[in-house]
């Protein structure tokens, strides 16, 4: 009765805590109740954050999306920033999928992909391209599928990844200095920036703890550079009203 009860719930604990951390972990911290192991401690935190990150990035181009929709207007965004970032997940996320490491680190550029389409159909949308919003998602799609199913060699997506350290760049150069040009923010949503900022801090430690993999760590620590300066601008110009040109009209 209680013993077998609890027994199945010590199973169903430990094959829990073992989708997270490896055998040993579970020993060290639930066996030995070593909870100061450090490695496992590192690893865990690396876990825990990746979780997080890949949870937030689930939604994270929402408020950007919303605030699009209310505004009825794309002002103050760049496209080719949208475009570039979406050519830096794809390629991450492909390189991934190619490596086969572990969807915890790497699994936000899964979502963000998808976001990233959508806003770019979005902005074709309100600029008043309706043809280019239609045909842009079907197109994205059928290109990623094709780097991400198996066909594309591996020395091609490896040679993708690292050009996402300077196309993330670039892309983040691109809104940086629309901001400074405008002498605001425009429609850049600042729960985005923020998010990206957190997202990109984390996956320094993660990528360091789980992979060790040198060209996805330049990239994101490039990436959280450049997230920085952006969360900076949005703090720097808070208080200054967007007047949208067309509306004057």
């Amino acid at each position: 009765g209680l013993k077998g009860g609890s027994v199945a719930m010590a199973g169903l604990f430990e094959r829990m805590v073992l989708l997270v951390l490896p055998h040993h972990c579970y020993e060290e911290f639930f066996v030995h109740f070593n909870f100061f192991h450090a490695d496992c401690s590192k690893l865990l935190i690396s876990r825990g954050l990746g979780f997080g990150v890949v949870v937030g990035s689930i939604l994270v181009k929402l408020p950007q999306m919303i605030k699009i929709v209310n505004a009825g207007s794309v002002k103050g965004l760049s496209l080719m920033s949208f475009l570039l970032e979406l050519m830096s997940v794809t390629f991450t996320m492909t390189y991934n999928i190619a490596n086969e490491y572990p969807f915890g680190t790497w699994g936000e550029s899964f979502f963000i992909s998808i976001q990233c389409a959508i806003l770019v159909a979005m902005y074709f949308y309100y600029v008043g391209n309706h043809l280019g919003a239609a045909l842009f998602l079907p197109i994205y799609g059928a290109i990623a599928y094709l780097l991400g199913s198996g066909f594309t060699p591996m020395v091609v997506l490896t040679n993708l990844q690292a050009t996402t350290i300077p196309i993330m760049a670039i892309s983040k150069i691109f809104q940086i200095s629309a901001n400074y040009k405008n002498g605001n923010t425009g429609q850049l949503s600042a729960i985005m920036t923020f998010l990206n900022l957190f997202g990109t801090l984390s996956r320094i430690f993660t990528t360091l703890q789980e992979v060790g993999d040198s060209l996805i760590l330049i990239a994101f620590v490039s990436s959280s550079a450049l997230n920085a300066i952006l969360a900076f601008q949005i703090i720097y110009y808070w208080n200054v009203k967007v007047v949208d040109d067309d509306k004057e009209k």
